[in-house]
């Protein structure tokens, strides 16, 4: 870890054009992420602006990162757009872990207990690239939306026809919760096909 550290400080970019607009970096202001690549403040900016989460699609974080090294985007002068997304995925991380519970409760307790974070992490990556996750239009906190092959597979019909609300502010939960924020982790919900307790809520056509 020291190894890697040493590394990236010793890192410099020789780059002398923005990889964003393709112009010279000396052409406008530049700032150095904690990652050692250099960028156009304002181009940043803009991608960063263009990447925040919004409620008509999943949660990707995919435009809050480094386009040369894929790190995440940090720097002193953009931490009013990269804040926000910060809290927002270390929500997103631990609904992660609390689907990892219920899919596959013994194989995260295997991982989660391992003394090798790299395991625990390597099992939260799968999730984050299995799992889907929205914001919901009301509470602004991220919920559990099914797995992102379902998402990707009816991409207009699944979220585009749904409320863009979580289970707690749903209003099947109004209904029946006089509290439904604060009791969101008691509420359980039935299949409508089958009856069985159901695990997420997938807004395809068959759950």
């Amino acid at each position: 870890m020291e190894h890697q550290q040493s590394l990236n400080k010793k890192f410099q970019d020789s780059s002398i054009d923005c990889a964003i607009c393709l112009e010279p970096l000396a052409s406008s202001n530049c700032v150095t992420l904690s990652c050692g690549h250099k960028w156009h403040l304002n181009c940043l900016k803009e991608q960063l602006e263009h990447a925040q989460p919004n409620y008509t699609h999943r949660l990707l974080f995919t435009g809050c990162r480094c386009a040369k090294c894929e790190q995440f985007c940090d720097h002193e002068q953009l931490q009013h757009l990269t804040r926000t997304v910060d809290i927002l995925r270390e929500k997103v991380d631990r609904l992660v872990e609390e689907q990892w519970q219920i899919e596959a409760p013994q194989l995260w307790d295997k991982r989660a207990a391992a003394a090798n974070s790299k395991e625990k992490e390597r099992l939260l990556e799968q999730g984050r690239q299995k799992f889907a996750f929205y914001l919901c239009k009301s509470c602004d906190e991220p919920y559990f939306g099914g797995t992102i092959e379902c998402a990707d597979n009816l991409l207009e019909e699944a979220h585009g026809s749904s409320s863009g609300l979580c289970p707690s502010c749903a209003p099947q939960s109004q209904l029946c919760c006089r509290h439904p924020l604060q009791h969101r982790g008691y509420h359980v919900w039935k299949c409508r096909y089958c009856c069985n307790p159901s695990q997420y809520v997938c807004y395809g056509t068959v759950h």
